[in-house]
């Protein structure tokens, strides 16, 4: 069912892909797909969970192709995958493959967009080059909760100390190293247990004997002290923005390229807010965080463009916003903000040449209308921007393409939290017949690979 779905309408997908290493040593590679259908609902499938015989770039790209061959998918538009230098030789293989089948819109413009890295895993490495500043505090803190967790007696002698103390009903979580937002959720949790930390060093012995221990060598650190209980504070405090991004690029039931951009800029005004700190060691934190983005999200050539232009394609946003983000990241910097405008805006006129021209080679089906119905909205997710209203002014201005009609249009309100960005291009989407479908395309883009982690 979900073969013919494909063929029969042509469906352009994205992909994400992931492997992971089981205790038997053998490798396995997950492929996702990600498509909105005609009724613009946004879907996910897994098409394939195989062993895979190594990790090398051509051999995942082999098993791309050959899954996509096998499925009867001909048209793709987009691959997330994580920052590992070997999926750049995966997205080069799959390209070049790609653009040796016999279908001219097999990939658009050539693949050049093709490549989308996973912005949790960028997200990932900017915290984590921050918390290298960590000192013995969230070390205390971890050894604590390593203790309570370690064994069902232990445990149980927690939950009595919580209750003689009065924390709220819950225990404490052991966090995962490889992944900072346990860390921040660890903490965030440990917090509310400080009570029972400090019953448990007046009655539990192995509790105060456990920290004598030596470990690599050394002395245990620990037991937390009241510093190390204000340090986990901050650093909770700290990392909230950090933990908000990461939910919101992790989302896999619902769209996120169209908040990506937004979500970017939040991230950049918060490191510039925390690098004017009082606090040196949150000052510390954050040039380190500052240098990790820059690296990956700052200048030009560093994000793929495709992500922009979905902020672009949401109706609450269009250029304007846009043109607001790249102030924020190029600190006002007016010739760079003027030059990344306008690559937006030709990226998004090629995509429209590119669309027109595919369309008039298509079938008729292929190329039909959207029939508006009803009324837009919905709650199908929780968007946030982190600007006041931007209005388009249109007065007086000649249209001359659908591209400059869309963004000549007036937005819709972007306090509107609720809109549906896909019922809105579902309801409207006759008004632009190209800018539709490039939409549905730039729209199922994720912007992480955690559907196929």
């Amino acid at each position: 069912m979900l073969k013919n779905l494909i063929c029969n309408n042509k469906q352009r997908v994205s992909l994400t892909t992931d492997l992971w290493t089981s205790v038997q040593n053998m490798s396995y590679m997950v492929i996702t797909i990600h498509f909105i259908d005609s009724d613009w609902c946004l879907n996910r499938r897994i098409i394939s969970l195989s062993v895979i015989e190594d990790h090398r770039g051509k051999t995942i790209g082999k098993k791309i192709v050959a899954c996509l061959q096998d499925w009867g998918i001909e048209r793709l538009f987009a691959i997330t995958i994580d920052n590992a230098s070997t999926n750049d030789v995966v997205v080069n293989y799959v390209t070049m493959q790609l653009l040796a089948w016999r279908n001219d819109d097999a990939i658009v413009l050539a693949g050049q967009y093709m490549h989308v890295r996973c912005c949790a895993h960028i997200l990932n490495l900017i915290v984590v080059s921050g918390l290298n500043e960590w000192h013995a505090s969230v070390a205390a803190i971890q050894n604590a909760v390593k203790y309570v967790r370690s064994s069902t007696t232990r445990l149980q002698a927690f939950k009595q100390c919580a209750q003689q103390v009065k924390c709220p009903n819950g225990t404490v979580v052991l966090d995962c190293p490889t992944r900072w937002n346990s860390t921040y959720l660890m903490l965030m949790i440990a917090l509310k247990f400080q009570a029972a930390f400090y019953r448990m060093t007046e009655v539990d012995k192995p509790y105060e004997a456990y920290f004598l221990e030596k470990e690599n060598n050394a002395k245990r650190v620990g037991p937390p002290r009241p510093e190390d209980w204000e340090s986990a504070e901050r650093i909770v405090k700290f990392l909230k923005v950090f933990y908000d991004a990461t939910l919101l690029f992790s989302a896999s039931l619902s769209v996120t390229s169209n908040l990506c951009y937004d979500t970017i800029g939040l991230i950049k005004s918060s490191l510039t807010a925390l690098a004017a700190s009082k606090d040196p060691w949150v000052v510390a934190m954050t040039y380190n965080m500052r240098e990790k983005f820059d690296k990956y999200w700052e200048s030009s050539g560093k994000i793929n463009k495709i992500l922009i232009v979905a902020s672009i394609l949401d109706p609450r946003a269009k250029i304007d916003f846009a043109k607001h983000i790249f102030e924020i990241i190029f600190a006002n910097d007016g010739w760079k903000v003027e030059e990344m405008t306008k690559a937006v805006k030709d990226l998004l006129n090629k995509l429209y040449d590119a669309y027109s021209a595919m369309c008039s080679s298509s079938t008729p089906s292929m190329c039909s209308e959207s029939i508006p119905s009803g009324s837009y909205g919905g709650t199908s997710y929780s968007p946030y921007f982190t600007t006041e209203k931007v209005f388009v002014q249109n007065e007086g201005k000649r249209v001359t393409s659908e591209v400059e009609r869309y963004l000549s249009d007036p937005v819709e309100d972007p306090s509107n939290l609720k809109l549906n960005v896909l019922l809105w291009w579902k309801v409207n989407g006759s008004k632009y017949p190209i800018l539709e479908k490039i939409a549905r395309d730039v729209l199922d883009v994720p912007v992480s690979t955690v559907a196929s982690e």
